[in-house]
């Protein structure tokens, strides 16, 4: 609390280190590395050091690779900041934080790498598995303000994607290892941790429904049809989940289907696949399809 106390006292005082990246193999040895892998793993660093920051401490860094060391491929990177009061507010996280990563946090200076070294570690130790990560963060004591900042900041898809380009160089022959280091701390990621930073190591869905007026405006053999909506203002085709619907709709000919509008309940799932970044294109249901009688439809164009 000493520390705490003297930063509230000099709210201003700046933070100004530096940190270096060093990338071993047997690549390093031929001083030869992919540039563009090269360029994408000090991007990485640079964004997810940031957002590491920015989410824990509220601190705005400025981050520059200021030269590389001769003969070697160890990227020397100096990082600035002012701290601010809104920094110096967050303090007892930040020592709470080091304290749940077994480090100890003694000067506000030392917190971003720190507080990044011990992230990254964290990550490590689940094995990159989003669901161990959020439990330890939940049975952890720490105080609910720095619990729910961290667990903001392991869930953070733009700090995931810069931890995964920031190691995507690890999957090129000749480069085994990415060590992160600033004074005494050090942080190492082996080619085998790769897999632990993907950004999306393994499916998932959003599921989204509403309800909405439809319109049909082609017609399958197949339970699949094409369709137009009011709030999704564009054609789409989605499965017939409501077999008595299709039963009875069948008994019509096609100009009166064309002109008929039905109140339907759409289900739209996107699916981003294992290590891709954007989802696949969106599969739509519809369900509970009942027709709206002309006097309805008339009042709906009026809303």
């Amino acid at each position: 609390m000493e520390q705490h106390n003297l930063f509230e006292s000099e709210p201003m005082q700046p933070i100004d280190g530096e940190i270096l990246l060093t990338f071993k193999g047997d690549a390093t040895l031929n001083h030869a590395i992919d540039a563009r892998l090269y360029a994408y793993s000090l991007l990485g660093f640079h964004n997810s050091f940031a957002k590491t920051n920015k989410t824990l401490l509220n601190l705005e860094l400025s981050i520059e690779v200021i030269g590389e060391n001769e003969g070697s491929f160890i990227a020397r990177i100096k990082i600035f900041g002012a701290v601010t009061i809104s920094t110096v507010t967050l303090w007892a996280s930040a020592v709470a934080l080091g304290d749940h990563y077994h480090v100890d946090v003694d000067s506000i200076a030392m917190a971003p790498f720190v507080l990044f070294k011990s992230t990254v570690e964290s990550i490590k130790e689940a094995k990159g598995n989003n669901a161990e990560l959020i439990r330890r963060t939940r049975a952890s004591n720490l105080p609910e303000e720095a619990k729910r900042k961290l667990l903001n900041l392991l869930a953070n898809k733009d700090f995931r994607i810069a931890l995964e380009d920031f190691t995507l160089i690890l999957e090129t022959q000749g480069i085994s290892e990415l060590r992160i280091s600033s004074n005494d701390h050090e942080a190492i990621i082996k080619a085998n941790d790769r897999p632990y930073f993907l950004a999306q190591p393994e499916d998932t869905q959003e599921i989204e429904e509403l309800q909405d007026a439809i319109s049909v405006v082609s017609i399958s053999k197949t339970d699949t049809w094409k369709f137009k909506g009011t709030k999704i203002d564009r054609e789409f085709s989605a499965e017939i989940m409501d077999n008595d619907f299709l039963q009875t709709i069948r008994l019509h000919p096609a100009h009166r289907i064309f002109r008929m509008t039905f109140s339907a309940t759409i289900t739209k799932i996107s699916t981003t696949r294992a290590n891709k970044r954007k989802p696949d294109p969106p599969v739509y249901t519809i369900s509970n399809i009942h027709e709206i009688p002309l006097q309805e439809q008339a009042s709906l164009l009026l809303k």
